[in-house]
């Protein structure tokens, strides 16, 4: 049985987690990213930029040669037209906007797209797979209203469970953390998060 209540911890040894949790579970099968661990703090002073440090993280990975200033300075510009609020933050609906707003003036060919009913195989591991980062917007537990950068996934196979594992830029911390998406998926769930993703025509 899952303890639900794992889904208001914060995990930065993920294997103390597993062993206090987990305890035996055996890993299956993971899959992790290199992206930019910058903080929300190394680019702005604004404590709710959450969103918009995850869309210029992504932005920066497919695009190294753009600084992240530059990146973030631009979508600060159209946040502030589009749902984003320096006391709130930005409304989870408006993120893929934002993004599409800098890809548009950039003559980027790319595109957000804001996913609200979600599935970890399609929406996480296929997109980590293929080396696609995701934005994961978060309503409850430990990062109840924050914006994060999922990087890879790792999954065990617990009492013939699969416990999925999220690895995580949280913008606090230039070090990986992990969220229990198995907890967080658990019961009252609908709505508690959501994923915005980049779009290719594969």
């Amino acid at each position: 049985m899952i303890n639900f209540d794992t889904k208001n911890k914060r995990i930065s040894d993920l294997d103390s987690y597993i062993n206090k949790y987990y305890n035996g579970a055996e890993l299956i099968e993971e899959k992790s990213i290199d992206l930019p661990t910058y903080t929300i703090k190394d680019i702005t002073n604004d404590r709710n930029a959450c969103s918009l440090v995850s869309l210029t993280r992504l932005i920066n990975y497919y695009y190294k040669d753009i600084d992240p200033m530059e990146i973030y300075n631009f979508i600060i510009i159209f946040a502030r037209k589009r749902g984003y609020y320096e006391e709130y933050g930005t409304f989870p609906n408006f993120i893929s906007e934002i993004g599409n707003s800098y890809f548009k003036l950039k003559k980027i060919p790319l595109k957000f797209k804001g996913i609200y009913f979600t599935n970890f195989y399609i929406h996480v591991k296929n997109q980590i797979d293929k080396d696609r980062p995701v934005i994961m917007n978060i309503g409850e537990g430990y990062y109840k209203n924050h914006s994060l950068t999922v990087i890879g996934y790792k999954i065990f196979l617990y009492k013939k469970l699969k416990i999925k594992i999220l690895e995580v830029i949280d913008g606090w911390s230039k070090e990986k953390r992990y969220i229990d998406y198995s907890a967080l998926n658990g019961l009252n769930s609908l709505g508690a998060y959501s994923f915005n993703l980049i779009k290719f025509n594969d």
